[in-house]
């Protein structure tokens, strides 16, 4: 789709109010569900640093029940669309599928103002949401191989000894004075996939910065023998239900096979534990059974997830649909 990228360094005071409305909402989600399928605080916060489209208040939308309580949540980022659905929703399938047609519309709409006849509309469904399943079976929608994992692991158990090669140290984001050297580490540990440009992952570094539950001192880097960040991550708290969350997690290209990206994972384990988390949670890529969807470097980490201790709590299978 046509348009900004990744816009300005700020957040307007309509983006923050619903940031903050859909904080809480996911948040109470969990509450009542621990193990479902909703995304974790800090999600929210790192999805709305990436782009100019979910910074757009046109693109979420709320569901309230009979006495006013939040039960449902669209977002839709440029053409990939997010529905979340509260368990205390009175028929949460039915919810789903409303949610969800708002949400393709709303793409549809963004893709006819920029002139385009037809888009393709991305989501992810769970591997145990049987219903859906069925549902974009039966509408005919595409999947691709490869999928996404979602780990869980608890922080009451006994967390791994941190190992670092000679030299090497964890330290944390002291501060604006290395923004520069922290959005080049991101940014060097995701190519092709991140920013084109220094001075769009600056932008999008400070806007992630500006988020209510970034904190610096869990913005974690591992420093080599010369000084350079040779890798990076952040970790993410949710407060009412105790339950910590790595994103991203990278490691720069010249430094990979040494074992940083472990050693970060339990520096963080480490530090969620201090903040009262009694569980963490992360992400991860797998590749399916073709393994040529996405380079192996992008697809190894959910390795270096199971040596710490995090188990798979579910599949998340990518979907789409030509409108």
């Amino acid at each position: 789709m046509k348009g900004s990228e990744f816009g300005g360094d700020d957040m307007s005071t309509v983006m923050t109010a619903l940031l903050t409305r859909a904080i809480a909402f996911v948040a109470d989600c969990r509450v009542h569900d621990a193990l479902g399928d909703y995304p974790h605080v800090g999600d929210l916060q790192w999805m709305l640093h990436n782009s100019a489209s979910v910074l757009d208040a046109t693109n979420w939308c709320f569901w309230q029940n009979a006495v006013g309580q939040d039960v449902g949540l669209g977002i839709t980022d440029d053409d990939a669309i997010t529905v979340i659905v509260h368990p205390h929703a009175t028929d949460p399938f039915a919810l789903k599928l409303e949610i969800r047609a708002w949400a393709i519309d709303r793409v549809r709409e963004m893709f006819l103002a920029d002139g385009d006849d037809l888009c393709r509309v991305w989501e992810t469904v769970a591997s145990d949401d049987w219903r859906m399943i069925q549902q974009v079976t039966d509408e005919g929608c595409g999947q691709h191989d490869f999928y996404m994992l979602q780990y869980r692991r608890s922080l009451l158990e006994p967390l791994p000894e941190l190992l670092l090669p000679s030299g090497f140290r964890v330290s944390h984001v002291a501060g604006e004075g290395e923004v520069a050297c922290r959005a080049a580490l991101h940014r060097d540990s995701f190519l092709p996939y991140s920013s084109k440009t220094l001075d769009e992952a600056m932008i999008k570094y400070r806007r992630a910065r500006q988020m209510p539950g970034y904190d610096s001192t869990l913005d974690l880097v591992i420093v080599a023998p010369d000084g350079e960040w040779a890798a990076g991550g952040i970790c993410w708290v949710d407060e009412r239900n105790k339950v910590g969350l790595f994103e991203p997690i990278g490691t720069r290209p010249a430094y990979r096979r040494q074992g940083l990206a472990r050693a970060l994972m339990v520096a963080g384990l480490w530090e969620l534990r201090q903040r009262g988390m009694v569980e963490a949670w992360v992400g991860a890529n797998h590749p399916g059974t073709s393994g040529d969807r996405i380079p192996v470097e992008f697809t190894s980490s959910r390795h270096v997830f199971e040596q710490v201790g995090f188990k798979v709590v579910r599949k998340l299978f990518t979907y789409y649909k030509d409108c």
